[in-house]
């Protein structure tokens, strides 16, 4: 009965109200296919195993995952770990910081995009703006692409490279990184300070008694770290790359797979409830 009203009682419902609803005295009159009692205990048993090899195959894949991420952080940080073998420089000698408006902007319908750290992980999709007008008035350093935005309130270190060429206003919850591109390179600067490396070293700058937590603008100039031939860092930058590419189709590859035996369960499901009705 439930894996036949799952399929059925969709049909019956009322989506013309408010809020969807299925009437007690129309799912009465819902007719359900009756096959022997053996029937149905066959059909429950096989559509059950399937349900439980989904859900095993979802478990094992939410582990690969984890695993995959594992593997990436511990390769990421091995690659960037030195071992005295390079100079160890500040960040305020080969990068500007700059921060954002301290003030709630006032935000428009449209205009110049506005992010915040709510946005670091697509520094392009936001659904907040500003004017043109407010964003020539308060934002004498604007990015440009090779710039990296870093997070430094509440989320600290996690980084997002401009990529392209078109206004972003942005909140003091990130700091805006201008890079001599002469001696660094940007992704090379995004995976270090992303690493555990760079972790450390923003660990010793956090003001944890902050609520929220937060590391001063004046403190990132701080930051020590490892810094190779500019060659080096673009090799390293490849590798990681290449390497971050692969964790990222694992993590679009396999829940596609999910989807795909999900889709195949509902229709073996749907095939197993269709019956030749009597007359």
């Amino acid at each position: 009965l439930y894996y036949f009203l799952v399929i059925k009682a969709p049909e019956y419902v009322n989506r013309g109200m408010g809020n969807p609803k299925l009437m007690s005295n129309v799912m009465e009159k819902i007719k359900v296919p009756l096959p022997p009692l053996e029937v149905q205990n066959e059909i429950v048993k096989v559509l059950d195993n399937y349900t439980k090899s989904i859900k095993e195959l979802k478990e094992k894949i939410n582990k690969e995952l984890v695993a995959r991420k594992k593997q990436y952080s511990w390769y990421r940080d091995y690659l960037l770990k030195f071992e005295n073998k390079v100079k160890m420089v500040k960040l305020g000698d080969i990068v500007k910081v700059y921060d954002g408006t301290h003030q709630t902007p006032n935000y428009k319908t449209d205009g110049i995009p506005f992010i915040s750290v709510e946005n670091i992980n697509n520094i392009y999709n936001t659904e907040k703006y500003i004017s043109e007008e407010d964003y020539e008035k308060n934002y004498k350093i604007k990015p440009k692409i090779d710039d990296i935005f870093m997070t430094r309130i509440g989320t600290i270190g996690k980084c997002a490279i401009v990529t392209e060429d078109i206004p972003l206003a942005y909140y003091v919850s990130l700091a805006l990184l201008r890079l001599d591109k002469n001696k660094i390179d940007s992704g090379y600067l995004k995976y270090i300070i992303e690493s555990e490396i760079g972790r450390k070293e923003l660990n010793k700058r956090i003001l944890f008694t902050a609520v929220p937590i937060k590391i001063n603008k004046g403190d990132i100039d701080k930051i020590e770290i490892p810094l190779p031939p500019l060659e080096v860092q673009k090799r390293i930058v490849e590798v990681l790359d290449n390497f971050e590419k692969i964790c990222n189709d694992l993590n679009i590859g396999l829940p596609t797979e999910i989807e795909a035996r999900q889709k195949q369960y509902e229709f073996y499901r749907n095939f197993l409830l269709t019956f030749k009705i009597e007359n």
